[in-house]
């Protein structure tokens, strides 16, 4: 039986873009056992459970700390929702509360999960969500969209835009099975820098994904404290 917090992990292995790249070795490892193994370092995570029509991506887990759970084969499909895989997990598996991560979201940090999770438990906020603060000079339709031009601003005295990351989520079934979202009106959101808010969906992502791993183990990454951008040397590798 599930406890209160259960940890989703949505993987496929028929990607398009970047084929196998669940399986595909990140820093080590098959890319889908960094958010399991991220998960396991979070004690209110109850248990773990890989949501995958595949059943051959156990062969490259290297824990048995978690939960497989086979999804229909026609949810891989291109155009199939978020919407869609939140149903029929909720069917399956009848969760109280969802940790949900996307394999292809390597760097989600233990502590912003278990931030995520605080803040909901408590009662404070119904649901929560990691996004990245982008702090910069948006035009949006022909527009100044966080800025005016006359008194002109610096990129830095600009107010930061947010966009929702591909990372983690936490919420009540309920909010999904009733409203049919997954972030509440009443939501915390968990700002994280670009490394976290990493999406692999191309193969640029990919490469981008291995300076990455580079970079984090290297001297350079400890001193750091920008949290809006990235080393001009990963871009550089990529375009």
């Amino acid at each position: 039986m599930a406890g209160k917090y259960t940890g989703l992990i949505i993987a496929k292995t028929n990607s398009g873009r970047v084929p196998y790249k669940s399986i595909k070795p990140l820093g080590g490892k098959a890319l889908i056992n960094h958010p399991i193994d991220t998960m396991r370092l979070v004690p209110e995570i109850s248990d773990i459970v890989v949501f995958c029509s595949d059943p051959n991506i156990r062969h490259y887990i290297n824990t048995r700390d978690y939960t497989f759970l086979a999804r229909p084969k026609e949810l891989d499909e291109p155009g199939i929702t978020e919407v869609e895989i939140y149903d029929e997990f909720i069917k399956l598996y009848n969760p109280e509360y969802i940790v949900a991560c996307w394999c292809t979201n390597p760097f989600t940090k233990a502590t912003t999960l278990k931030n995520m999770i605080d803040k909901v438990d408590s009662g404070e906020f119904d649901s929560a969500v990691a996004m990245v603060p982008t702090q910069d000079r948006f035009w949006f339709k022909g527009k100044p969209l966080n800025h005016c031009q006359n008194p002109w601003i610096p990129s830095s005295k600009a107010d930061p835009l947010y966009y929702e990351a591909g990372t983690a989520k936490v919420f009540h079934s309920s909010l999904h099975v009733n409203e049919r979202k997954r972030i509440a009106d009443n939501h915390y959101v968990e700002a994280v820098d670009i490394f976290e808010g990493l999406d692999i969906d191309t193969r640029k992502h990919w490469l981008f994904a291995e300076l990455v791993v580079e970079y984090l183990k290297s001297e350079d990454s400890l001193l750091s404290d920008d949290n809006f951008g990235w080393p001009y040397a990963c871009t550089r590798a990529i375009y």
